[in-house]
């Protein structure tokens, strides 16, 4: 309730009204100023001073308000930054800043960290964190949202009631990123996130190389690999150096692609990539060791090494993985494929059978070669390699049942995957 104290001459009138009633006061003093000529601007002032005391009146010496979709859309943005599982317990908070008629949100995991700044009417500065699981769900559904700071607590609407931290403890935001600056087609930017970053090895996996858990790019490709698969995607640009970005990084920017400008420009040194515009910006890890990043056209097999060509229909093909699936060891997923005019799949588990079954494909086999291989793969990893080649058909390039394949859709070079092969009991 908010309390309004009248001086009568004599007496005090006290009056209290609803938190809401109050809002709904102002905003139409605020309609009856702006509805009043602009040559008139003694009246405006005097209406607009009162709009200010009604405001500090209602909302207290320290207040925010801002709309409630634009905060909430940010809100969704920094959830994909603030960290699950917390390392300290300060990362799961977000930093607030208002001053200047704009609310300032930041998060950071300490590997990325992402600001941004929404439209506010600030009654007096405000700098703090808030627990952000708790902040964003007191947020959630409203269509204004009022903050006013009260002694140690933030107040959300008259309503929740959250312990703020001192900004201090919080970490600061990366500086202005100087250095080299990498620029695409925001299209083909895009399709090559979609098409590298499911590919980057895990760090739960525990790779000894950091390289590896991130997406190598360059002016001419985007390319990932964990060591088992490969997905590589020709880009178009002219200059700027290598980055290697975490596939966390990469997956907000399609999350943003209505923020991104065309072109994507992406300027970065030794340390940090940064990507940002008017309003927003994201600052991650420019992950790199001691070693360079795999040269992968001397991972590709040459043409020459490749002894037969495959080319099959992909949803054919990804049905009879997924059948065969069903039968494969549940550790490694094993599906051991033969080539013989028809491309067959088998798998068996004595907890469950075995499973065989044929679908027709198209094979070029090298001159002096029959039209036969057999070699297994591991069938999670296989329908991956399938759901990154949206075409109807996909070919395949085997050399020898040890050696890795390469796969890509027939007539686009844009796109190219290998999967390593399991070898086979005897």
């Amino acid at each position: 309730m908010i309390k309004l104290e009248i001086d009568k001459g004599y007496n005090d009138l006290t009056i209290r009204i609803p938190f809401a009633w109050g809002l709904w006061i102002a905003s139409k003093v605020r309609q009856a100023w702006e509805s009043i000529p602009e040559a008139s601007n003694k009246v405006r002032g005097y209406v607009l001073t009162t709009i200010k005391a009604l405001r500090r009146l209602i909302m207290g010496d320290t207040s925010v308000v801002v709309s409630g979709k634009d905060l909430n859309a940010v809100l969704a943005l920094v959830s994909k930054i603030v960290p699950k599982n917390k390392t300290f317990p300060i990362l799961g908070s977000i930093h607030l800043i208002a001053k200047d008629g704009a609310l300032t949100l930041s998060a950071t995991d300490l590997e990325m960290s992402g600001k941004f700044a929404i439209p506010a009417e600030v009654n007096n500065t405000l700098d703090l964190t808030l627990p952000f699981a708790e902040f964003w769900g007191a947020c959630k559904g409203r269509e204004t949202i009022t903050l006013t700071l009260k002694d140690k607590r933030v107040i959300v609407n008259d309503s929740v009631s959250l312990f703020w931290i001192d900004s201090g403890e919080y970490p600061s935001f990366p500086g202005e990123v100087k250095g080299e600056a990498l620029s695409f087609a925001k299209a083909e930017f895009l399709r090559g996130i979609d098409a590298t970053a499911w590919a980057a090895c895990s760090p739960k996996n525990g790779s000894s190389r950091a390289s590896l858990t991130g997406v190598s790019i360059t002016p001419k490709r985007m390319v990932a690999t964990d060591g088992h698969r490969l997905s590589l995607y020709r880009l178009t640009g002219e200059s700027g150096g290598e980055i290697v970005a975490s596939p966390k990084f990469l997956n907000l920017l399609t999350t943003l692609k209505g923020l991104l400008t065309d072109p994507v420009t992406l300027y970065h040194n030794e340390k940090y990539i940064a990507l940002g515009d008017a309003g927003w910006m994201i600052v991650s890890k420019n992950i790199w060791d001691e070693r360079p990043y795999p040269d992968v056209e001397k991972v590709i097999p040459a043409k020459m090494d490749t002894q037969f060509t495959v080319t099959v229909d992909k949803v054919s093909l990804d049905s009879l993985v997924k059948r065969a699936m069903s039968f494969a060891d549940t550790y490694t997923y094993q599906v051991k494929f033969t080539l013989n005019g028809n491309l067959q799949a088998e798998s068996s588990n004595p907890d469950k059978g075995s499973f065989k079954e044929a679908i027709p494909c198209e094979v070029e086999a090298k001159a002096g070669k029959e039209a036969g291989i057999t070699i297994g793969f591991n069938g999670r990893y296989l329908r991956t390699i399938l759901k990154a080649l949206p075409g109807p058909k996909v070919q395949a390039e085997f050399g020898t049942a040890l050696s890795a394949s390469v796969w890509t859709m027939p007539g686009n070079d844009k796109r190219t995957c290998l999967l390593m092969p399991i070898r086979l009991p005897e």
